[in-house]
């Protein structure tokens, strides 16, 4: 790869740039000697063992062996390519790249950088809207609710025109393709084909951005009637709201200073704090906390208060979600306002030091749980006690500390007055991994549509997240499923893919032409909510594909000679053994 950049550019931009600083902005680095040392972001580690050297300008881990320089680092940490890490490191170092610069994602990477562009600009687009007269109404909606113009203009908050086809106009001047326009999620096309309509209309505008500052969608806020209230960009090659945290690109570095990230539900619940002081602070696109979305946040701090409005706060399926967060060895504590409050509101009416309070005040999720549980059963029944330890120990399942583990199970025992003993053996019935998951996907599929577990999760997975597709093609490979249906449906799939269209479950349904196709892609979709630690289950199920394939081609294998043994076909008991054997060799695991 280097040979194609030249290594002369490529010693230049090394020696331009200092490897502490560019991973300390990204994980939390301590002073160890002469050397720097952090919990290796590659692998879960109780000690760390992840070491960088300013002096060699190098990382290494002494627990999984990874190690490089800072391209090495940003190509694992970011999962970017050569081209786009060299890209970044032009432009932090200043160094330019050769004119016509590309690799092997160059196709791809033009087409991301087309997006990028056409969300600034709508970005300018709707901020300059929002202070004409005719953004009046939104810019007077923002002020009611005590946006100041410094955070107007700090967050670039805008306004789409109330008209059918105000962006679009705007990027037939600018000689924009319009179909580029609507891949980025911004314009429709009309049902006739004939034109383009504005997907956001009338609404306040709040741009959302990557870790880079680029503009990657836009959240939105009905000023009238419209429903629903707020609406997010669609997913597009660039956008997915499990992978990004509102705000985090602006409040990163405060959350590093701070030792801890507040996480909010809302774009105001997260402005009207940050004026307030409140600015170690991000908030969720409309969904729970994902394991993309903790990845990023691990890379500022290891502690998470999460920020509930009370009724959010009952809500089971929250709760449930904030396991994933236990999983990833995060330090998690909860808040919870007063009923009636959100963020936003609280802090507007009380003022900073009260809403740090809350903030001080926020309980560890056992002891957050655990008040929930003893409110809804009667902990001094039997089945009472029995319902709370079967509703937390999932909870201490997902620990990886062995320690934390053992004390939190003490503590359940000495809250609930049940015998240790007793709930470690609960606790070792507990599965938090790919089993547990695909042990309810098999009780949600009929008898007469059974696909392999395994292959219905993966095609979940690919179903939900657009980046899915081509983590699966290529860390397992589409030709390793089995199941007619599924490949046909991952057919379907590669082809909205490649034509640049939004994978949507239910206008897949409506491009199959069989019963069979359409169910399976129901039943995918139905089985997405038994998974939590995602990248945990896709990397179990690809290993679970892999060894029930070669397990079935054993199986084919063994039949095949012995009916050439039958036959007394010497020659092909000898070619059928070769290939047995050489399966043999095959790693399982």
């Amino acid at each position: 790869m280097t040979a194609l950049l030249g290594d002369e550019i490529v010693d230049r931009i090394l020696d331009a740039t200092d490897i502490v600083e560019v991973v300390a902005s990204r994980i939390p680095l301590k002073k160890a000697g002469r050397n720097y040392k952090a919990n290796c972001p590659f692998h879960q580690e109780k000690t760390p063992s992840f070491i960088v050297s300013h002096d060699k300008q190098i990382f290494h881990c002494f627990g999984c062996g990874q190690g490089g320089n800072v391209i090495g680092f940003l190509m694992k940490f970011e999962r970017l390519t050569f081209r786009e890490t060299m890209k970044l490191l032009s432009e932090k170092t200043g160094i330019k790249l050769p004119q016509g610069y590309s690799g092997d994602d160059s196709e791809k990477n033009e087409l991301y950088e087309a997006f990028f562009g056409i969300n600034d600009r709508a970005r300018k687009f709707y901020h300059q809207h929002l202070l004409t007269a005719n953004g009046g109404v939104a810019y007077r909606y923002l002020k009611s609710r005590g946006i100041t113009d410094d955070s107007i203009k700090f967050f670039s908050l805008g306004y789409s025109p109330n008209a059918w086809d105000g962006l679009s106009s705007f990027f037939v001047r600018e000689k924009e393709t319009l179909a580029l326009v609507e891949k980025a999620g911004l314009i429709l096309a009309r049902e006739n084909k004939n034109g383009y309509y504005d997907r956001f209309r009338n609404r306040a505008m709040f741009p959302i951005a990557d870790m880079r500052d680029r503009v990657i969608g836009f959240g939105a806020r009905a000023l009238d009637n419209a429903e629903p209230k707020y609406i997010n960009s669609p997913e597009t090659p660039i956008y997915n709201k499990g992978r990004n945290l509102y705000g985090l690109n602006q409040t990163k570095g405060f959350i590093k200073e701070k030792g801890y990230a507040v996480i909010v539900e809302g774009y105001l619940d997260l402005i009207v704090p940050f004026q307030f002081g409140v600015k170690n602070i991000a908030a969720t696109l409309g969904t729970a906390l994902t394991g993309d979305q903790i990845k990023l946040l691990k890379r500022f701090t290891q502690t998470v208060v999460i920020l509930f409005d009370p009724d959010a706060a009952g809500e089971d399926a929250s709760l449930r979600g904030l396991d994933i967060l236990i999983a990833h060895d995060m330090n998690v504590r909860i808040a919870t306002l007063p009923k009636g409050n959100d963020p936003d509101s609280f802090v507007r009416q009380n003022g900073t030091e009260a809403f740090e309070n809350v903030i001080r005040s926020s309980k560890d999720l056992f002891d957050y749980k655990m008040g929930l549980l003893t409110a809804k059963f009667n902990k001094n029944g039997v089945r009472g006690r029995a319902a709370i330890a079967t509703l937390m120990l999932p909870t201490i399942a997902r620990i990886p500390n062995e320690i934390l583990k053992a004390g939190f199970v003490r503590k359940l025992s000495e809250v609930l007055s049940i015998d240790e003993t007793a709930l470690k053996a609960e606790l070792a019935k507990v599965k938090t991994d790919y089993s547990y998951a695909v042990s309810l996907v098999e009780t949600r599929i009929p008898p007469q549509h059974k696909v392999r577990s395994a292959e219905l999760l993966l095609l979940a997975f690919m179903l939900d997240d657009f980046n899915a597709v081509s983590s699966v093609n290529t860390q397992l490979g589409f030709g390793e499923f089995r199941d007619g249906a599924v490949k046909k449906i991952i057919g379907i799939i590669q082809a909205h893919v490649k034509d640049g269209k939004e994978v949507v479950p239910s206008k897949l349904i409506a491009s199959c032409n069989d019963d069979e196709s359409k169910n399976v892609i129901a039943q995918a979709v139905g089985v997405l909510e038994t998974v939590s630690d995602r990248d945990r289950v896709m990397h179990d199920c690809m290993q679970s594909i892999r060894r029930e394939n070669l397990n079935e081609d054993l199986r084919i294998l063994r039949t095949e000679i012995r009916q050439a043994e039958e036959a007394h076909d010497n020659e092909r008991i000898s070619v059928l053994m070769t290939k047995y054997n050489e399966l043999l060799k095959v790693p399982r695991g």
